[in-house]
């Protein structure tokens, strides 16, 4: 478990067979992560999932009450991998937003462009599939 630093704001980064490693990563506030979702949009083509609720016998949805920290918990990690390279195309303001480095209308454009060739990519790996 990675525990941000008081005077860095950085929590180390850990590769996915849990060694760590002397790189650290800025921790965003998860109101940013939520602001820069809506603004910009994925990286790549989203799929349409939608979520599967089933109901328990009190007639409560399984999971009520927890479920504001899941959902936390999975847009997080969402944002990391719509924003996986954050640090090369982002700066950070000093009133804690982060905006583009060149640009609004420059990032809009390369993340629809990079959804247009994710989408292709997806829709022929359907065709070799059938």
């Amino acid at each position: 478990m990675a525990i941000a630093s008081s005077n860095t704001n950085c929590k180390p980064c850990y590769s996915k067979k849990g060694t760590c490693s002397k790189k650290f990563k800025k921790v965003v506030p998860y109101e940013e992560m939520e602001r820069l979702m809506n603004v910009y949009g994925a990286l790549k083509a989203v799929r349409n999932r939608s979520a599967k609720s089933s109901k328990n016998e009190d007639g409560k949805k399984e999971g009520e009450g927890k479920g504001c920290q899941v959902k936390r918990e999975s847009i997080k990690r969402k944002f990391y991998r719509w924003f996986p390279d954050l640090e090369q195309r982002f700066f950070r303001t000093e009133e804690g937003q982060y905006q583009p480095i060149h640009g609004h209308e420059q990032e809009v454009s390369y993340r629809k462009q990079m959804r247009e060739k994710s989408f292709e990519s997806v829709a022929q790996k359907r065709a070799r599939a059938n």
